[in-house]
Formats: C-alpha cells, structure tokens, sequence
C-alpha cells in the first residue's frame, strides 16, 4: 500500500501518515495523547477533502516535551468519507457468494437484486434492534464483453436506531465470526464494507435537508480467503449452504451477537495440523459447549456404589464425550464423577444408569450418535469410539502436560486424528443444536464439514 500523508481535522494541525494499517504521527503529538481516535483530512486533496477516520488499536501515549520524532501505532479499522451516525451496514465478499451460490446461478438475467429470504431476520445487539437482509445481486458491466453480468451476495444489516462506527466495528465482527463459524476457519476476508445513513445540511436563509450519505469501512483485515479455498462446502447449485443454514438462521445469527459461539481460532492451514494449538482450541470449545449443553440438562448419574449426581457436574473428560455422544455410551464405564470424597478416587466406580427427570424440568439429552455414527463407521473408521475417545485423551495430555513425547507417525496418527476430528464435529453439533436446528439438518450441515477431510489412509 503506498503511504498517505494527512493533517488532523483540528488544531493544532498534526501531520501523520498511514501506510500498511499502520498511523505515524510526527512533531509534537501532545494534543493528542490518550486517544485512540484520529481523524484527518488527505493533505493531497486540499479542496474539499473528505473526512477520514482512524480506530487505533491503542491510545497514543504520553511523550516527554519536547517531541519532534516519529510515533506509530497500528489501526484497528479506518473509515473513508466519515459521518458520525449511520443506519445500515452493507457487507459483499467472497465467501458471501459462496453461501448464496444458488441464489447467484438461479437469477434471471433482466433481475438487479433478488431477497434470498423476503422477511430477513430481526436481531438485538446492544441496545439496537437490527434487520439482517441477504441479497443477490447481479451488475451490468458493458465494458465486459465476455461476461456481461456479475452476480455477487450481499448482507445488509439496518438499524432502527442510529449508530457510531465503534458500533459498526462490533457488528462487523461478529458477521465476521458468524462466518468463520460457518466455514470452520478463521482467515475468513469481508473486504471492506458500505456505511449507509442520512444527514442534514443547512442551507444559507433555507431550511435543512436530508441527504443520503455513504462511507467505506476498511477493517483491518489479513486474512485473504477466496471462493477457491471455500469451494470444498459447496459441491452443486442445490447444495448451497444457505438452504442447509436458513431453517434456523435467525437464531444462529442472535448466538452470534450473543458471544454465545467460540469464533473459529484456526487459519486453513492450522486446521489441518493436528498439534499443540489444534488440539487445546478443540478440548476448549468442547469444554465450553459442554458445559452450556448440561446446564439444562436433568438427567442424574447412578453409580455401582449408589451414589448418584446430577449430570451438569460431570467432571470426567472421558465421561463427557461419551455423554454427548450417547448417554448410553457411559453405562458400565469408569466413573470419576464423584470427587468428594478422596476415597473414591481409589475405588473404582462403575456408571450403573442414568435416570431421566420425571418432572421434565430441564431437557433430556439423547446425544450426537444419529448424527455422527456413520463416521464411526468404514470406510471412515475402522476402531471403537472407546479406542477414539482413548486416543484423543491420550494426545491431549501428552500436549497439553508435556508428559511425554508424542509425535503422530509413530503411534496410530490415523485414529488421533480422526479422534480429534470427532470432538471437534461434535463441537459444530452443539452449537446448532442450541440454535436448535433438527438432528436431520444438522446431519445436512455436518457432511459439509467431512467433505473437506480425506478419508484417512489405514498404516
């Protein structure tokens, strides 16, 4: 990116420049320490420059007087042409399209922009309530000979209520986790994003009027995804992801400004490195789902030595895959629930039942297994989920507690990894289940993600 130069809109008039997310202030920057904003007008364009805004990512700091060095302090997002409210916020980039893929390839050729769902969906967000909208659109190019039409998708989320950028800022990143959600990878790209409003100018011995206004949003942004790295989710026109996601949309997307879904941590490439980080971010997302799930849950555990609890206190790593999966799973299992006494720590339990709550005050938990059996099975499994979940205890202690050297192709590389890909689909499970999509669609969804896995080679 070449370097901009500007001056600060107010005075005195600090010079600074921006170049590759990053502001350099020079001269006596005094005036402006403790902000974490600066705005300024392009010093190239003198006449009439348009406004432009800079989130830091933190406040300049206090320097000795006098200063007549150089400062920088990287931005966390910029906004061209800045207005202090707006109303709507207009988002278009790659794997956008590639959610409404059908809704892309089914429009008409005469059609500029087609509803892919003609109610949108309503959310809450700190204090505001919003209307998400997904479009297809499509755009004349004339100038195109070969391809005169583009067809791209389009989110537009608006605002009953006025909004600043910071409020933006919060939006877009939650539309950018909601995807990172949905693809399974963090490097997921929005490009830069459309800021919609109104404002009133006075006009000299007239009254005011209310003009459109429109500014560029310009996160700070490294990732690059493209429609090409993302193909994989979507193999044909009917299998396009926003059918599989819409039944219950509404509700993923409020878990998504609730902070109620762990966003995606893992770039493509550490996806598909099956160590330490890899390893630690999926036990901690099953641990956070887990633990989210069981809350509600009644359901209470009876040992062989009659001791019982309720489900939500599970403590056992081993016996919370083996619940999620299929409360079955866990009878006549090694109970380590039951932490009390110490005692029990050296006598072993067995789980002898699990009984249901007859006042049906919470829900019942009949697991992930009609969804995720067939991938305990051949030609992508050949082991018991008992050696899986052995496995993937086994790889993660060896991790996370450095008891000892464990390196993938000397052991059974093929059932680890499949063992950590399985708490991790399990991980997809229970978010849609709490945003309460049906066993049956979330089957739907979850082929998606074992697709984009080979099935592994056996030793």
């Amino acid at each position: 990116m070449t370097a901009m130069f500007f001056h600060i809109n107010t005075e005195p008039k600090i010079d600074f420049s921006f170049e590759n997310g990053q502001v350099t202030l020079y001269g006596d920057i005094s005036s402006v320490a403790g902000k974490d904003v600066i705005d300024g007008v392009d010093k190239a364009n003198p006449l009439n420059p348009p406004l432009y805004y800079f989130k830091l990512t933190s406040p300049v700091p206090s320097v000795k007087h006098p200063f007549d060095g150089s400062l920088t302090i990287s931005v966390e997002y910029y906004i061209y042409d800045f207005h202090p409210k707006y109303n709507e916020i207009v988002f278009s980039f790659p794997a956008l399209d590639l959610f409404l893929a059908n809704h892309l390839m089914g429009m008409k050729i005469t059609e500029r922009l087609e509803n892919c769902h003609e109610d949108g969906y309503q959310c809450s967000f700190g204090g505001h309530n919003l209307r998400l909208q997904f479009n297809a659109k499509q755009e004349n190019t004339i100038n195109n000979y070969n391809y005169p039409y583009v067809r791209s998708g389009e989110l537009s989320v608006k605002s009953e209520q006025n909004f600043d950028a910071n409020f933006a800022f919060l939006v877009v990143e939650r539309i950018r986790g909601l995807f990172s959600f949905i693809y399974s990878q963090k490097d997921i790209s929005i490009g830069n994003v459309i800021l919609k409003g109104s404002h009133e100018f006075l006009r000299p011995n007239i009254d005011t009027y209310t003009k459109p206004i429109m500014s560029t949003f310009y996160p700070r942004d490294t990732n690059d995804s493209t429609t090409g790295e993302l193909g994989s989710f979507v193999s044909c026109k009917e299998d396009c992801l926003f059918h599989k996601f819409k039944d219950n949309i509404k509700d993923l997307i409020q878990m998504a400004f609730d902070d109620k879904i762990i966003f995606y941590d893992l770039t493509k490439d550490e996806r598909n490195k099956y160590d330490l980080k890899h390893t630690l971010w999926v036990n901690y997302c099953f641990e956070h789902y887990c633990k989210e799930i069981l809350k509600d849950i009644t359901d209470t555990i009876v040992s062989e030595r009659g001791k019982s609890k309720r489900v939500k206190k599970l403590e056992d790593l081993r016996n919370k895959i083996f619940y999620i999966y299929n409360p079955s799973e866990l009878k006549d299992k090694e109970d380590k629930c039951f932490h009390e006494n110490r005692d029990d720590n050296t006598i072993p339990n067995k789980i002898k039942e699990i009984i249901k709550d007859d006042n049906n005050v919470g829900k019942e938990w009949n697991g992930l297994k009609v969804i995720l059996k067939k991938y305990l099975e051949k030609p992508y499994c050949d082991t018991t989920l008992k050696d899986l979940i052995g496995s993937y205890i086994e790889f993660r202690n060896a991790h996370a507690h450095g008891s000892k050297a464990y390196h993938l192709m000397e052991n059974n590389h093929r059932h680890i990894i499949h063992s950590i890909r399985l708490v991790e689909c399990m991980n997809y499970c229970l978010v849609l289940k709490q945003a309460g999509y049906s066993d049956e669609k979330i089957g739907d969804i979850i082929d998606n993600y074992w697709k984009q896995l080979a099935i592994l080679p056996k030793e």
